[in-house]
C-alpha cells in the first residue's frame, strides 16, 4: 500500500523554534526488517538560544536510527525505540549547553509508520491527532490518554486518513471536517484550512493512495 502526505507548515522568524515534517523510506542498502514509510511531525522550541531547525533534523535522524535498527519485530515497540533515541539525543544536547540545561527544550513529536497492514503511531507532547475512518472522526490523543499509552495501531482502508496538527489547531477547526461525504471532501477542507494557518502552526495529513 502506498501513501500520500499533505502538509501545511508556517514557521515564524524565531531561530529557537521550529515545526517540521519528515519522511523516511528505507533504501536498498539498509539492513533492517522494517518496511513501509516513516513520517514525523515535530515541534521544537526553547527560551534558550539554539538552532532549532538543525537540532530538529538531528533528532529526527535519531528517530530513524532507533526505529530501523530496533531488535524487536513489533512496530509499536520499534516506534518506542525511535522515541528513546530521539530523547537521548536531545538530552545529550542539553547536557552540553548550560543555557539549554536551565531553560529546557519543549518538544511535541508524532511518528507514524505507514505499512501495508495499516498505520502505527507514537506520540509525545501536545500535538493533536485525529483519525478519519470511514468518515468518522476519532480523537486518537484521547484514546491514548484513556489507555495510558504512547503508541497505537489500526488498519486503514482507501477511505481513511490520519491528521496531525500543532496544539489546538484541529480542535478549533474540527467543525470544518465533520459531516463530509468523502475523503476527498475532507482533503478539500484541509487545503482551505492550510491557507489560513499562522506562524507556529502546522498540519500533516497521511492517507492511502487510491487504487484505480
Amino acid at each position: 500500500m502506498k501513501y500520500t502526505a499533505l502538509q501545511f507548515v508556517e514557521n515564524g522568524k524565531k531561530k529557537n523554534s521550529y515545526i517540521g515534517v519528515f519522511r523516511y523510506i528505507k533504501s536498498s542498502g539498509v539492513k533492517s526488517t522494517k518496511d513501509g514509510e516513516l513520517y514525523g511531525f515535530l515541534e521544537i522550541d526553547s527560551d534558550g538560544e539554539f538552532p532549532a531547525e538543525r537540532v530538529a533534523h538531528m533528532a529526527w535522524d535519531g528517530v530513524v536510527e532507533g526505529y530501523m535498527y530496533s531488535q524487536t519485530k513489533s512496530i509499536s515497540e520499534s516506534l518506542k525505540s525511535g522515541v528513546q533515541e530521539f530523547t537521548r539525543r536531545l538530552k545529550d544536547l542539553m547536557r552540553n549547553s548550560k543555557e539549554l540545561e536551565e531553560t529546557g527544550i519543549d518538544v511535541s513529536l508524532v511518528i507514524i509508520s505507514a505499512t501495508k497492514e495499516g498505520m502505527y503511531l507514537a506520540s509525545i507532547g501536545e500535538n493533536e491527532i485525529y483519525a478519519c475512518k470511514v468518515l468518522k472522526i476519532i480523537d486518537v490523543v484521547e484514546i491514548l490518554g484513556s489507555n495510558n499509552a504512547q503508541t497505537a495501531g489500526f488498519p486503514v482502508s482507501q477511505k481513511d486518513l490520519v491528521i496531525i496538527s500543532t496544539n489546538s489547531l484541529l480542535t478549533e477547526n474540527i467543525h470544518t471536517l465533520v459531516g463530509k461525504k468523502s475523503k476527498e471532501d475532507v482533503i478539500k477542507s484541509l487545503n482551505l484550512l492550510g491557507k489560513t494557518i499562522l506562524p507556529g502552526q502546522g498540519i500533516l495529513c497521511i492517507y492511502p493512495e487510491r487504487v484505480e
